[in-house]
């Protein structure tokens, strides 16, 4: 499922698909920041239709412990979230408006084939970590190799998981704060706008 949805990213060429009429946008009163999350949800709801029929085909067919569900579910859905935002921020980085043809941004421009490289990349990464986690926990006694460290990872899992909480805490309420100064930002130049416009009338 992973790999189906790192391979399938609509967002690496949503920007440059405004080809000529990117002046609308660039000209409309609304924030950058808006367009790129609208362009974010509409890539993960292409991903959530096939993401929700693959999980439950596996779900019903397949016999899996709690682990393996809780793998099913989450780790499709970080690879969608990774995958989408690389491909938009790449395509804002690199856009090509100046096109003939629909084809050649959808499937020739740098940022669909870097993304799909990325993509390759981090489920080859993600898939060799994962046979290592393996690989470290089989005991060499009965699984006939491994590592044996099963028990150490299991304490590491259970000192780290406080940590893990905290520093995602810490990352709430940073994007917190600065979604919070980004929307004062946002009410002062809609006033400073405001302002303009009656010293013009």
């Amino acid at each position: 499922i992973s790999s189906m949805l790192s391979l399938s990213c609509p967002a690496a060429s949503s920007m440059s698909l405004e080809g000529k009429n990117i002046w609308i946008l660039k000209s409309s009163p609304v924030e950058v920041r808006m367009i790129l999350n609208a362009k974010i949800a509409v890539n993960l709801t292409l991903h959530l239709i096939g993401y929700m029929i693959s999980v439950s085909v596996f779900m019903l067919k397949l016999d899996m412990n709690p682990i393996q569900v809780m793998n099913l579910v989450i780790v499709p859905i970080c690879y969608s979230f990774f995958i989408t935002v690389i491909g938009i921020a790449l395509n804002k980085k690199y856009p090509n408006y100046d096109w003939d043809s629909e084809m050649i941004v959808v499937k020739q421009s740098l940022p669909v084939i870097v993304t799909g490289i990325i993509g390759m990349i981090a489920l080859i990464i993600g898939a060799a970590m994962i046979l290592f986690t393996v690989f470290a926990a089989l005991p060499p006694e009965t699984a006939g190799f491994g590592l044996g460290w099963g028990k150490d990872i299991l304490l590491f899992l259970r000192g780290g998981l406080p940590i893990f909480t905290a520093f995602v805490g810490l990352i709430a309420v940073f994007i917190g704060i600065a979604d919070i100064k980004d929307k004062q930002d946002a009410r002062k130049e809609e006033a400073a706008m405001k302002v303009g416009e009656n010293k013009n009338e």
